[in-house]
């Protein structure tokens, strides 16, 4: 029986600053061996704590920062678009990031805490909003960034429009002559005395409204103001719309249900209900 106390322990003995007998000094040296409270690997110094737990910690970079919405979008329960939608976002309104993102999506905890595409989100006080842009050739302004989109105006060589913000993937947003998205290449600098497009008419404070939860389990966006006609989306009890005109132009559809023609967050007809008209309260635009 070896005496272990007696036996000197020389500094090849030595593993992790810990005194390790002869006899298990050569066992911890095997490939792999358990010694007490740690693990030997043949070759290998023990990675140091403060490096690991350094490494496990996220990037904090993101965490804090604002951005806006560079077009009207929804606020959803997880990074997915068939979660559930927990809020909606008008443009230009603010949030702040909670986390670095992940496969096209990024958390907030303001307004409230839940997930966003981070396509649908632009610096705030964007350094390009407010600069001019002339057209080098025809083209359309449409109502989200791609050609496939519902085209909203058109534009002539050399018309010039005021961008929104700096875009991404070649798209821009533009807020005049009228808001929409601009493809990137048909765009140009200014001249120094090019003449601006008018700015369109500024938002009535009152002109959004928000669903109530008298509609249950949601309000449809249709096509048309017809019940039969085709839903292109679904509002929830507290999501913010902002009306076309206000007052609204409404249309009362053969079994008295008044229908309003929105812009946001999805362009399209909801009923507001019939005489009551309950499905739709005023509130101040965000």
């Amino acid at each position: 029986m070896i005496d272990f106390q007696e036996n000197p322990v020389s500094q090849n003995n030595q593993i992790a600053g810990l005194a390790i007998p002869v006899g298990i000094a050569s066992l911890c040296f095997s490939p792999i061996f358990a010694c007490g409270s740690f693990t030997a690997w043949a070759g290998l110094p023990e990675q140091p704590a403060a490096l690991t737990a350094q490494s496990s910690q996220p990037n904090p970079s993101l965490v804090g920062q604002c951005r806006a919405a560079s077009r009207s979008t929804f606020i959803y329960n997880e990074r997915s678009p068939n979660s559930t939608r927990v809020r909606s976002l008008l443009v230009d309104e603010q949030v702040r990031l909670a986390d670095n993102g992940l496969n096209g999506w990024i958390a907030i905890d303001q307004p409230i805490s839940g997930f966003i595409q981070t396509n649908d989100l632009k610096p705030c006080g964007d350094p390009l909003e407010g600069q001019c842009r002339a057209t080098n050739r025809d083209t359309f302004i449409y109502d989200s960034p791609s050609t496939n989109a519902t085209r909203t105006r058109s534009l002539l060589p050399n018309e010039t429009v005021t961008l929104a913000s700096g875009g991404a993937e070649g798209w821009v947003m533009i807020r005049s002559p009228i808001q929409g998205y601009v493809q990137a290449a048909t765009l140009r600098p200014c001249a120094p005395n090019a003449v601006r497009p008018n700015p369109p008419v500024a938002t009535n404070p009152l002109q959004c409204r928000r669903v109530t939860e008298f509609v249950g389990e949601g309000l449809n966006v249709r096509v048309r103001p017809l019940l039969l006609a085709r839903s292109i989306g679904v509002l929830l009890p507290g999501d913010i719309v902002r009306l076309r005109s206000n007052p609204p132009a409404t249309n009362v559809d053969s079994e008295g249900r008044t229908w309003v023609e929105v812009t946001s967050p999805i362009p399209g007809w909801v009923s507001q209900g019939f005489i009551e008209g309950r499905n739709l309260e005023p509130v101040e635009c965000p």
